[in-house]
């Protein structure tokens, strides 16, 4: 599988790498999990578990970058394409979660317009970014 690149503005550093640690996290239980269970005899079993650690793998290599010198403009990662997506997905999702309760927030009177335009034009960046790596992976 061949790498990816893309510029990821300082804006969305953070979102993106609350997101890819979750997504550690997560495959370091699921890793851990299958290495205590008793040898499977079945050879789709193993094969999952070495894609997982091969995604743990990617997904901690996104987290070093996101935690390296920023550039002026943002940060220049590298991965493969699917990691790279599923956690722009993830950061795209948690935007639009919050601009749900803003907008529960802004009906019940409770916060001002312009910080429900903020929320859009922030979901509206992190799409731009999603999209520019294409369609989701199959």
């Amino acid at each position: 599988m061949s790498d990816t690149t893309i510029e990821v503005p300082n804006e969305q550093v953070e979102a993106l790498r609350e997101t890819l640690t979750a997504a550690r996290d997560e495959l370091i239980a699921e890793v851990e999990h299958r290495d205590t269970e008793p040898r499977p005899a079945s050879g789709d079993t193993r094969a999952t578990l070495r894609d997982r650690r091969a995604r743990l793998a990617d997904v901690e290599r996104l987290l070093a970058q996101v935690d390296s010198e920023p550039g002026a403009a943002g940060r220049r990662l590298t991965g493969s394409r699917e990691a790279l997506w599923d956690a722009l997905y993830d950061a795209f999702c948690m935007a639009a979660e919050r601009l749900e309760q803003d907008c529960n927030e802004y009906w019940q009177g409770e916060i001002e317009t312009g910080l429900l335009r903020d929320r859009i034009s922030e979901l509206s960046r992190r799409l731009d970014l999603l999209d520019s790596l294409g369609p989701p992976p199959a």
